[in-house]
């Protein structure tokens, strides 16, 4: 390891000094000079310290009052309706609710298809919450995913059969 000197000269001054060097103030800034010798290699760090100055000229004006925020309201209808059916009318279309019954994979099938998804689509795990959500965004239906996570974990055949009759009711 190197030792390390260091020098603290005077701006604009030729002679080194060693100890505390006298500040030179220029302005609002007061500019010191280091000067550190390692090796064979010389470093100068140079700073400068602000400050305030002397005298701050007075303002004349108060301010009194803070500047107001106005607000306005607007009302934005999203023009949301209700589901066709309820989730337990499975009785209202028989063909719907016996092939619900039986080969529910195809009644799966034929939603995903006509919403414009794959057929694959049933066959992955919380595709049929993502299948009813995104009819509930195309038809503008009011609720929620948490809505429609409760009917297609607990009733999945009733979803089902009320996401085929809002297709066939809605074209």
């Amino acid at each position: 390891m190197f030792p390390i000197l260091v020098k603290l000269t005077k701006p604009r001054s030729r002679k080194p000094h060693y100890g505390l060097n006298e500040p030179t103030k220029t302005g609002l800034s007061t500019r010191y000079e280091y000067k550190v010798r390692r090796g064979t290699h010389r470093v100068v760090f140079r700073s400068r310290i602000h400050s305030k100055p002397a005298a701050m000229a007075f303002q004349s004006n108060v301010i009194s009052s803070q500047p107001q925020v106005s607000v306005t309201s607007y009302s934005v209808t999203s023009g949301s309706t209700d589901w066709s059916s309820n989730s337990c009318d499975c009785f209202e279309d028989w063909g719907i609710c016996l092939c619900a019954t039986f080969i529910p994979c195809i009644l799966a099938i034929q939603v995903a298809q006509d919403n414009g998804d794959s057929c694959c689509v049933p066959f992955l795990p919380g595709a049929m919450i993502a299948l009813r959500t995104s009819m509930r965004g195309r038809y503008r239906i009011s609720g929620s995913v948490c809505d429609d996570w409760v009917v297609m974990a607990c009733l999945p055949l009733c979803g089902l059969c009320q996401m085929a009759r809002e297709q066939k009711t809605r074209g």
